[in-house]
């Protein structure tokens, strides 16, 4: 088997906006099911994340951004050694890790997405509709990301919001001014790099949302159709998960006593991974049980058709249409009817756990403290 990658799609400024690779997979024929060749195309899309953006037009806008981390990781460590402040080791060594890892953890997403497309056309499906118009969807969606201001203007006011948080929980007390400067932009920076990526999470969401509005579906069991959806976000949460659990930790860690960064951090994540989650493919859930609804309705009117009035019509072959019809029937009767599995929602309850984590075991020990100190 061999895979050829149409080169004539890739623009010479393709770094700067998001383009649609087609790839066809020649197949030699097995003398039964193509006797010649087979040939199969399909395409995906490629597109630079938003922070890639920011910084620049050109890959190497990520390492921007991993460099600025590891300075940012760095600086306070070194603080830590000099200062011997356990805000410098516990929460600002974490927020510039954040800085790196971060949009690390948002090109995988992009990746997953944009390999996921190519599954659009196994489960969509819209009369007059082709493959190539659903992946132009796909990429007209992550232009749609990238063109927008609401993801900078949001990690605007995210970062004043956490700076406002961390300040209160007591990260900048007791520093001299210049490791205070230096901290509070690290601070503002992870906390911005945090909000534009809670922002790109949202836009996805909101793409499966408008999936389900524009286009009918196709159910099948398997994941590489309709169930694929559930899949591709479950893997987008697990990676923002592990950035932020590393970026509520700054809160946890070194500010055990102050209930403000802890709270205000954690709750409003846990809320978002679940509640997104579900809400993001409730159109989706609209569409695959009216197939459902549809295909029992057709199932059922043949059936009734096929039923005999009287025993002398009934025949061997009426007999083996009916048994077809009543297990289709049966079949079509399970059929999914939301595009994600039980494991995919018990896996997102897991990650949204994972990600408030250091605030769920401080919080828990800080009430166990508080209730032994009562009860003494």
């Amino acid at each position: 088997m061999e895979t050829d990658l149409a080169p004539q799609q890739l623009a010479p400024h393709h770094a700067a906006r998001c383009v649609i690779v087609y790839c066809r997979i020649y197949a030699p024929g097995d003398g039964l099911m193509a006797p010649d060749s087979a040939d199969y195309e399909y395409g995906y899309v490629i597109c630079p994340t938003y922070l890639e953006l920011l910084v620049g037009r050109r890959r190497a806008g990520i390492w921007v951004w991993v460099v600025a981390g590891i300075l940012g990781a760095i600086i306070p460590l070194v603080g830590y050694f000099r200062l011997h402040s356990q805000s410098m080791l516990g929460t600002f060594v974490l927020l510039g890790a954040c800085i790196a890892i971060l949009p690390l953890a948002m090109r995988g997403i992009y990746s997953i997405f944009g390999s996921w497309t190519r599954l659009l056309p196994n489960f969509l499906r819209k009369e007059g509709g082709n493959p190539s118009e659903y992946i132009c969807w796909a990429k007209r969606e992550f232009d749609r990301l990238n063109r927008s201001a609401i993801p900078r203007n949001f990690g605007v006011v995210y970062a004043v919001f956490a700076l406002t948080a961390f300040w209160l929980g007591g990260a900048f007390d007791r520093l001299p001014i210049f490791t205070l400067l230096l901290c509070a932009i690290i601070a503002l920076l992870s906390s911005f790099a945090c909000g534009v990526g809670l922002a790109a999470v949202f836009f996805l969401g909101q793409s499966i949302w408008r999936l389900g509005r524009e286009y009918p579906v196709r159910i099948s069991e398997h994941g590489f159709g309709v169930l694929s959806v559930g899949r591709a976000l479950v893997k987008a949460y697990a990676l923002i998960s592990i950035v932020w659990c590393c970026y509520t930790a700054s809160g946890a860690w070194a500010l055990r006593e102050r209930w403000v960064p802890l709270v205000a951090l954690a709750a409003p994540a846990l809320l978002f991974f679940i509640s997104s989650f579900v809400i993001c493919q409730f159109p989706l859930h609209l569409r695959m049980v009216e197939c459902k609804r549809l295909a029992l309705v057709e199932l059922d009117s043949v059936l009734e058709k096929l039923t005999p009035t009287s025993p002398e019509e009934m025949t061997q072959d009426r007999q083996h249409q009916i048994d077809f019809c009543v297990g289709q029937i049966r079949r079509i009767s399970h059929w999914p009817e939301w595009p994600f599995s039980l494991a995919d929602f018990s896996s997102v309850l897991g990650v949204s756990v994972g990600a408030v984590a250091p605030q769920l075991i401080e919080i828990a020990s800080m009430i166990l403290k508080y209730r032994h100190t009562g009860s003494a």
